[in-house]
């Protein structure tokens, strides 16, 4: 019997293969597509935390489209926290050159209203990094709204804030409350590292 698999354990196992080549990653993918298929009652990890750390590694192996399979079909699963994993199957889509397919699965995880602010903080920096300010600024302002709404963590509110202004300066515009909050954030970060 194999020992149980929490998040912190496949954190461990990712760091392992750090510099694998492509054939490590493949049969590590493997591997955890048969936990995720098999999976223990002392686990603590859900089989779609299982089948998205599957998905990354196919993606660094050069798979791309199984990469995305898995991606859906953790998704499908569900995970125990993080952003949803329909947004790196938009992201690999997009890798894939398939924009249309990318914008109605955004569009798809935009409906369903997710409930974890990295969602919308990925989302966010996929548009962005296709040069999409317009709609990286929608998702950063619907992140902000989730947190303010729910009272969230101000270290979430701070890093969408500060995503927000970062994308608001690329449009020209002039700060207001919200990216001043992000500035701070930014501030902040910077003198920590400075003092580590």
């Amino acid at each position: 019997m194999r020992e149980p698999i929490d998040l912190e354990w496949l954190d461990r196992f990712d760091a392992g293969l750090d510099g694998a080549s492509h054939g490590a990653r493949a049969a590590a993918a493997e591997q955890l597509v048969a936990w995720a298929g098999d999976p223990q009652l002392q686990d603590a990890a859900r089989p779609g935390d299982l089948m998205l750390r599957a998905a990354f590694q196919l993606s660094q192996a050069g798979d791309q489209e199984g990469a995305l399979a898995h991606a859906l079909s953790a998704s499908e699963l569900g995970i125990s926290h993080g952003a949803d994993p329909r947004a790196f199957a938009v992201e690999l889509l997009f890798g894939l050159e398939r924009p249309e397919e990318a914008k109605e699965l955004s569009e798809d995880v935009r409906r369903s209203r997710p409930d974890e602010p990295e969602t919308y903080w990925t989302m966010a920096t996929i548009w962005e990094s296709r040069g999409e300010a317009v709609q990286a600024l929608a998702w950063f302002n619907r992140g902000i709204a989730l947190v303010e709404d729910s009272d969230g963590p101000p270290a979430d509110l701070g890093l969408l804030c500060a995503g927000r202004w970062r994308v608001r300066q690329s449009l020209g515009h002039a700060p207001d409350e919200l990216d001043e909050m992000g500035m701070g954030f930014e501030a902040a970060v910077a003198d920590h590292q400075d003092g580590l």
